[in-house]
């Protein structure tokens, strides 16, 4: 009985705000619902599946060719490059899109100084605030997903396997067509389905860009309208599309296996570009790396200084310790639900864990805002407020989180149980020792890197995190990414520009660590 509630713990817990959201919706004014039926739902429901397909080829065509260059290729920079085309990961969509506006739009630098000395230029350049723009900013934050993925099953493919293929009288570039490419698929659908689930679930960037999707449509519907019982209508739609895409990928999955029966520690011998070859390769990943990265770095240091170094202050370092303490406490709660959730789907050893298991991941799926109203409406119906007893917003914030990104810390540590080998802790049960005494004498050793790796993951996701903590802080509670929210909102680009350096700096050192980690 033990072991079953700390399976379905998790899974319960998620079950709680989808519960609150179907019978809270059901009380929905018809009046309201009806007027955004009218006027908003069909441009919300197109923008975001136009989104989510165009950003995830976007970010395939930028990550693929990277992740191959810089495992089969030898060229100039490619250890560099190996590890840095990681650290885009660390600066989030809506950061990259206020720096676009801040620089591109009508008022900033660049369109000023062409209506001075180029008039012509002027009147034909693009318009900043667009879906296009929305596309771009997303594609080069999220792209390191499908990257690292896409490098670490090619690299899973061992040299005899193109070995084999050579033998048959393959040449290298028909052997990688045979060999790797199927190899690494199931990586890169990975890849994408993050790329996927991160744009259904994105707020900031869309919204720097006044691109209505479902959740700035949530979002508004909440804080304008301040209808909950519409905002859980609208959040239900927007789950039933994330429930549709995952029930999508899950059987793309079922359908493909990782092929590792080449697999071995030996790589096959990279390939020696030319002086063309290598020109033209370390002049795309030194253009993707310069946009994803540097640039918007660059210009929020030149803000900074323009604004004399003034939002380094005591605020800041108050919002720094907020982000801080909030992305370790989420951390070590979903390593622990996660430890907690996989010992038991390893002592139960049946289906029924493996079902708890895939619906408490399901948050992942959740956009922030969907979450968000769901929890506001079950707190609100269990206690009457988000506020009712003092730490309550800022433990119903905690369990958000710790729901919306449980999935991110329970793989890595599921996959780190599934390479333990079952007669050790055979072995510590024939000697007497208990679940417990074989966890933490024989497991949680083994574990160590796993774990470090999922809290690492969590803690970046919730340093970058914005409408989830938008919604449900507490007043007068900010964290780095809300102070970076409330700037933008009023297109103070320059005094967004100190909490947002501290937003990439916290989750820059983790992402470099985890590109260096697996460099190859």
């Amino acid at each position: 009985m033990p072991f079953r509630a700390l399976v379905w713990g998790p899974a319960f817990l998620l079950l709680l705000p989808i519960a609150a959201l179907a019978l809270f919706a059901t009380r929905a004014s018809g009046e309201i619902f009806d007027h955004l039926a009218e006027t908003v739902l069909a441009p919300v429901l197109w923008n975001t599946l136009r989104l989510s397909v165009c950003v995830g080829l976007a970010s395939g065509v930028l990550a693929l060719p990277a992740a191959w260059l810089t495992s089969y290729a030898d060229f100039p920079g490619r250890r560099f490059f190996s590890w840095a085309l990681a650290l885009p990961l660390a600066v989030p969509g809506y950061i990259v899109g206020f720096v676009w506006i801040g620089v591109f739009d009508y008022a900033g630098p660049v369109p000023t100084w062409l209506r001075e000395h180029a008039p012509l230029v002027a009147e034909h350049f693009p318009r900043v605030r667009s879906f296009g723009s929305a596309v771009v900013a997303l594609s080069l934050s999220l792209y390191p997903y499908v990257y690292i993925l896409a490098r670490n099953g090619f690299g899973s493919v061992g040299a005899s396997a193109f070995e084999a293929a050579r033998s048959l009288g393959y040449g290298r570039a028909r052997s990688a067509l045979a060999v790797v490419w199927p190899a690494a698929r199931p990586w890169i659908a990975s890849g994408l389905a993050l790329v996927l689930f991160e744009t259904l679930a994105d707020f900031g960037t869309v919204a720097v860009f006044n691109v209505d999707t479902f959740t700035t449509a949530i979002y508004r519907t909440w804080y304008s309208l301040q209808s909950l019982e519409a905002a859980s209508q609208l959040s239900l739609l927007h789950l039933a599309i994330v429930l549709l895409v995952a029930s999508a990928l899950n059987r793309h999955r079922g359908r493909s296996r990782h092929a590792d029966r080449f697999a071995g520690r030996r790589t096959p011998a990279r390939v020696r570009l030319g002086a063309k070859g290598s020109w033209l390769a370390f002049a795309f990943l030194a253009t993707l790396f310069a946009f994803a990265f540097l640039l918007p770095v660059a210009q929020l240091f030149y803000w900074c200084r323009e604004n004399e170094f003034r939002g380094f202050e005591f605020s800041l370092a108050r919002h720094l310790g907020n982000s801080l303490a909030l992305g370790a406490a989420t951390g070590l709660v979903v390593i622990a639900g996660a430890l907690a959730l996989a010992s038991a789907r390893r002592f139960l050893g049946s289906s029924f864990p493996e079902s708890a298991a895939r619906f408490a991941t399901l948050g992942y799926g959740m956009p922030g805002t969907v979450l968000g109203v769901g929890l506001m409406v079950a707190l609100t119906w269990c206690f009457g407020s988000l506020y009712a007893w003092p730490g309550q917003a800022v433990g119903s914030l905690l369990l958000g989180l710790s729901l919306r990104f449980f999935a991110v810390g329970y793989k890595p540590v599921a996959s780190g149980f599934a390479r333990l080998s079952p007669s050790l802790a055979e072995a510590a049960r024939s000697l007497g020792r208990g679940r417990f005494a074989t966890f933490a004498r024989v497991d949680a050793p083994l574990l160590r890197a796993s774990t470090i790796s999922a809290f690492v993951l969590v803690f970046i996701d919730v340093i970058k995190e914005m409408p989830l903590t938008v919604m449900l802080k507490p007043w007068g509670w900010e964290t780095l990414a809300v102070r970076v929210h409330q700037f933008t909102s009023e297109g103070q680009w320059v005094e967004a520009s100190a909490p947002a350096l501290a937003v990439i700096a916290l989750a820059c050192v983790p992402t470099w660590w985890m590109g260096r980690k697996g460099e190859a």
